[in-house]
């Protein structure tokens, strides 16, 4: 399999993955083969919207391959660990959220059907404690267990 690099470099190795948050649908790296240039080498950052066809930007040149390949190995380890930290970082965002949210069935069925209002939880304006809310018609109300007081809103 060959990749198509749009400035005419000829590609020698690459390194893709799928684009993440606001990147393109594809992102990589190449080290990649220049006929004419006072360079024999560069590597290049790579975007791409379908996988086959490559825009590059971002070109360390270099007279060696060896050379070239020790800066992609430096550059891989960047694109690696900037898609994993994300994905991690949602994953584990989604984890937590997904534990509140089991947390919240099991104090709702503890509580008798009160509902607690939110993740960092909605603390009473008189005496601090933590309030639960339950739901008036339309209006939303929140009970202090400690000292009653009520809140209410729509």
């Amino acid at each position: 399999m060959s990749i198509k690099l749009n400035n005419m470099g000829t590609p020698v190795i690459w390194l893709a993955r799928e684009g993440w948050g606001g990147e393109r649908p594809f992102i990589g790296l190449v080290v990649a083969y220049l006929f004419s240039s006072h360079h024999n080498y560069v590597v290049w950052n790579m975007s791409s919207q379908d996988g086959e066809s490559w825009d590059c930007s971002h070109g360390d040149y270099v007279h060696e391959l060896s050379e070239a390949v020790d800066i992609f190995n430096d550059r891989a380890k960047f694109i690696c660990e900037t898609a994993q930290c994300m994905k991690a970082k949602f994953k584990r965002e989604e984890r937590e959220l997904a534990e509140w949210l089991a947390d919240q069935e099991k104090r709702q069925a503890q509580d008798g059907g009160i509902i607690h209002l939110s993740p960092e939880g909605n603390f009473c304006d008189v005496c601090g404690v933590e309030m639960t809310s339950g739901n008036t018609s339309m209006m939303l109300t929140a009970t202090c267990g400690n000292c009653n007081s009520v809140e209410r809103g729509y």
